[in-house]
């Protein structure tokens, strides 16, 4: 995590402070209209910045000859507030904001996790930690008690699984990538039953894009989907990581020469094995090598542009971002960094530099012999090393996995802070409808109950246009959810203490357990009694149904023969744990069926 958190960055936020004098622009530069704080920080520099919108704040952690330290800023007034105490607040994801405290020697010390209300339901005793995927949060103890593992804690703080983890990789599409101590690698589904069990692949790559590339004991390569299943068989060379719906993979020819193509996700060959070197796919575009000739290859294998090996190095330093290439090349002894565009054409004046990262939102960082340079996509020099005394690429996402981010950029000068929101950012000039759910994580099946709920205002999003289909409700929600329905302010602390005193009142539910996970059978009793316990004697037609408690068979029997309750994977499973998903389909159906 604190590797990622490091190429994770650019940064944030909006507050209600005078704009000051600007860097001078270029030609062709964008302005950047750069707000202050009010506040100083003397002689410190800032290591990371989080914007945190549900809470109006700009975190800050930062660093001065005493050691790490953090301030919260209120975007309202500009001023330093201590209303969520000295943790810093990472942005939230699934409802939960992973907070850390600084150390005297290290940036973050330990990781807990704060939610919306702002209360703290784990204090920070994790040595690294990952946000909420899923439903559930990957967490790495270091102490003398617990010795180091790895496992999995829910969004109430409880640990679900720790067993001598050596790796525990965030949950993706239901499936997560662990290594234990003993038995090396191995997948685990939600249950944290094996999707693949230790022993099975002697290497298995993180998930990228639903895929996971695997190694047998014969040091062939293959890939894994989320349920498990080798999807592309153990036949390759070499494999890389699935970007864009292709994966990079080496076979060596009759020569024994690596050579390189691509395939898809099902593992059919869409571009030839057949060159020198293969990088990933960046934005429907990828490098590849034959001779001495680099060619820019799109999806279907076609090449848009070339440039030489010969005048450019190439390999590991150069890279496809944002549609640019950063291309280097020496000159009298002199090693030089520029752009190339997708055709090969130079675009961007020679500056002196060994390294120059990739674009984040439109913006790239060149570490130039004269200083820190920040250039545009089209080769300009948009601030200077002598504009700001320090830049801070900030969260602004929940989502660390996601490389979507770089909204706003937070600057220091003279011991000031100040930002300016990121003008060659698409996300800066694209107005929110907040009234407007557009969920980007949520199936079909159901997309629209939870816009449904959104936009009725009985669920809301888990931030960063997230649904957060595939995580568990608890029975505190599903009484929210009701009494919200049946027009009841449910605002208050804690926050189902409404809800659940109305369900109470109403007999839709005995109020009690109200943080505990709700069940099939649970929902369906609790919209059952919602609609005044209509009579219902049909038995549903599933191979479990002798599994429904005595107190849920009628509720049971009428959610299904009223389509409320479809069945999963064939079965009713009444005792399951239902997800957001699942509730949200199953009230949505009631609420639209048979309320006025």
């Amino acid at each position: 995590m604190k590797a990622k958190k490091r190429i994770l960055a650019l940064a944030l936020a909006l507050i209600l402070c005078a704009a000051v004098a600007t860097p001078a622009l270029a030609a062709g530069e964008k302005k950047l209209d750069v707000k202050w704080f009010n506040e100083t920080i003397g002689d410190h520099n800032v290591v990371d910045a989080s914007y945190v919108k549900e809470f109006g704040i700009f975190s800050l952690l930062l660093i001065g000859d005493e050691g790490y330290s953090v301030m919260n800023i209120d975007v309202a007034t500009g001023r330093r507030t201590d209303k969520y105490g000295d943790y810093f607040i990472f942005p939230f994801n699934e409802g939960r904001a992973m907070i850390g405290v600084a150390g005297e020697n290290v940036d973050i010390d330990a990781y807990g996790f704060m939610d919306t209300s702002g209360k703290v339901i784990l204090g920070p005793v994790y040595y690294d930690a990952t946000p909420f995927y899923d439903g559930y949060a990957a967490v790495h103890s270091n102490s003398e008690k617990t010795g180091y593992k790895d496992g999995y804690i829910d969004t109430n703080g409880n640990p679900m699984y720790t067993d001598e983890l050596w790796l525990a990789m965030p949950f993706e599409n239901g499936a997560a990538l662990v290594r234990s101590s003993n038995d090396g690698y191995a997948v685990l589904d939600m249950k944290f039953n094996y999707l693949v069990k230790p022993g099975k692949y002697n290497y298995i790559e993180p998930f990228n894009d639903g895929i996971a590339a695997v190694r047998n004991d014969s040091m062939k390569y293959g890939a894994i989907d989320s349920t498990g299943k080798e999807v592309i068989p153990c036949e390759y060379d070499s494999m890389g990581l699935c970007y864009d719906g292709l994966i990079a993979v080496g076979k060596r020819d009759g020569t024994n020469t690596l050579k390189y193509g691509y395939v898809d996700k099902s593992g059919k060959t869409v571009i030839p094995i057949k060159y020198d070197s293969a990088g990933e796919f960046n934005g429907g575009h990828a490098l590849v090598s034959e001779g001495d000739t680099v060619r820019v290859l799109d999806k279907t294998g076609n090449t848009v542009g070339t440039f030489s090996r010969k005048e450019y190095d190439y390999g590991y330093s150069s890279w496809i971002s944002e549609d640019r290439i950063r291309a280097y090349t020496v000159v009298d002894n002199e090693p030089l960094v520029t752009l190339l565009d997708l055709t090969g054409k130079e675009i961007m004046p020679r500056i002196a530099s060994t390294r120059m990262m990739e674009f984040n939102s439109g913006l790239a960082l060149v570490y130039g012999d004269e200083g820190n340079i920040y250039v545009d996509r089209d080769g300009n020099r948009v601030i200077e090393p002598d504009d700001f005394d320090d830049i801070c690429f900030a969260y602004s996402s929940g989502d660390l996995l996601d490389d979507s981010y770089g909204t706003y950029v937070v600057v220091l000068k003279d011991g000031k802070l100040g930002y300016f929101v990121n003008p060659y950012s698409d996300e800066a000039t694209t107005p929110t409808t907040p009234d407007t759910p557009a969920f980007t994580d949520v199936p079909e099946w159901c997309a629209e109950a939870a816009e449904y709920m959104a936009e009725n205002n009985l669920m809301n999003g888990t931030g960063a246009g997230k649904f957060s289909p595939n995580v568990t409700t608890t029975r505190g929600m599903l009484m929210t959810i009701l009494a919200r329905a049946d027009g009841v302010d449910t605002a208050g602390d804690p926050w189902y203490k409404a809800g659940m005193e109305w369900c109470v009142g109403a007999e839709v539910s005995d109020g009690l357990r109200p943080e505990a996970t709700v069940t099939r059978q649970e929902i369906a009793t609790m919209l059952w009694r919602y609609f005044d316990k209509p009579a219902c004697d049909k038995t549903p037609d599933f191979p479990d149904v002798d599994s429904v408690e005595s107190y849920a068979v009628t509720a049971v029997n009428w959610c299904v023969d009223n389509g409320i309750i479809n069945g999963n994977n064939g079965l009713l499973d009444p005792k399951g744990p239902a997800t957001r998903a699942q509730a949200a389909t199953m009230v949505y159906r009631a609420l639209t069926k048979f309320s006025s």
